[in-house]
């Protein structure tokens, strides 16, 4: 069956898990999205639209992280903002069709885009329940933070990866006095107004969290969720160990829309291998139900995954062994890549 989250772990304690579903709202319609995230895929049940919508606001980024796909194919002209009408035109139709959470962020910064707290109040004024979006932090000022919360944002999560001298040599010219102080102020600014939103989750990989003991006490009591994702070499495609028998859920679930306008069916594709048309010809729901969109669901299906350059490129299909990660006294399941780890040869996936 389907494997839905494979390489993603929230390492909070049972009791702050509960809290921040319940803090997200809109109990009864998030239920009903949950479900259909973990089962339709799995049932091949296919919505008649994405269910999530994720938006790239910008392509630009200020920065250059060395384990970035991004940064890796930018050879100083890969830039690009999404123009504001186009953005209005993909919501509108999102909003039309009833679709619960977009998230503003692909490959780029999306705070480099200055329309993006009014592309946050846009979609939420059409009825958007859920909007979020992924950030380095690093351009964020507190007016910023004071007109996100004002513009009704659902839930930020930053990247940080490691503490003090470890973040810096990663995420440079980023201080982690300053990112620290950006997570401490909007934690403050809630605590301040009494509100619970946005959620604030800080996104790492396992590694940093296995070589850092105090990394999630340094957070936890300024951030609502604090998640790792398994530890894959984007940068070098040749170590990936694929498992033939991976199923990718993303196609099955939600949709990546680019600056300019073309529609993606999988978060892993930097390059756009899999175009499966723009939004400016067509509308994303006969994108999403072409012939095109489903011929490219029956090849994960029936094992004809590999015949698609992309995925050759992507890590997420991988083959992996079970792992634990230590958080305090708790001990976590996660898994590890086996490109990572060969000779870790237990509790393989095959």
């Amino acid at each position: 069956m389907m494997k839905i989250n494979i390489n993603y772990f929230v390492i909070n304690k049972r009791l702050d898990n509960i809290l921040y579903f319940l803090k997200r709202g809109h109990f009864f319609p998030l239920l009903w999205d949950r479900f259909k995230w973990h089962w339709f895929p799995r049932l091949n049940i296919i919505p008649n639209f994405p269910q999530t919508v994720d938006i790239e606001a910008a392509l630009s980024c200020q920065l250059q992280c060395p384990m970035c796909t991004r940064a890796q194919m930018d050879d100083g002209s890969l830039r690009g903002i999404m123009d504001f009408d186009l953005y209005c035109k993909i919501i509108d139709e999102c909003a039309a069709h009833n679709v619960f959470s977009i998230k503003l962020s692909w490959r780029g910064e999306p705070t480099m885009n200055p329309r993006l707290i009014e592309m946050v109040r846009y979609a939420k004024a059409k009825g958007i329940r859920d909007v979020a979006f992924l950030t380095n932090g690093g351009l964020l000022t507190e007016s910023m933070l004071v007109d996100l919360v004002d513009a009704g944002l659902d839930w930020i999560s930053f990247s940080i990866d490691g503490l003090y001298d470890d973040y810096e040599r990663i995420r440079k010219p980023i201080t982690f006095d300053q990112i620290t102080k950006t997570v401490r102020r909007l934690a403050e600014i809630k605590q301040e107004r009494r509100i619970s939103k946005p959620l604030v989750r800080i996104q790492t990989i396992s590694s940093v969290v296995d070589d850092t003991p105090e990394y999630y006490d340094y957070w936890a009591p300024y951030v609502d969720r604090i998640a790792v994702i398994a530890e894959q070499h984007r940068e070098d495609p040749s170590r990936i160990k694929h498992d033939p028998n991976y199923v990718c859920q993303s196609p099955f679930q939600r949709v990546f829309i680019t600056w300019d306008g073309v529609v993606i069916p999988c978060h892993g594709d930097y390059h756009l291998h899999h175009d499966m048309g723009t939004v400016q010809s067509s509308s994303l729901k006969t994108l999403w139900n072409s012939e095109k969109f489903r011929s490219f669901r029956r090849d994960m299906r029936t094992g004809r995954r590999l015949e698609h350059t992309g995925c050759t490129l992507c890590p997420d299909g991988g083959e992996y062994v079970g792992d634990m990660l230590k958080v305090g006294d708790r001990k976590i399941p996660i898994i590890k890549y086996t490109d990572n780890n060969p000779e870790d040869t237990t509790s393989t996936n095959k």
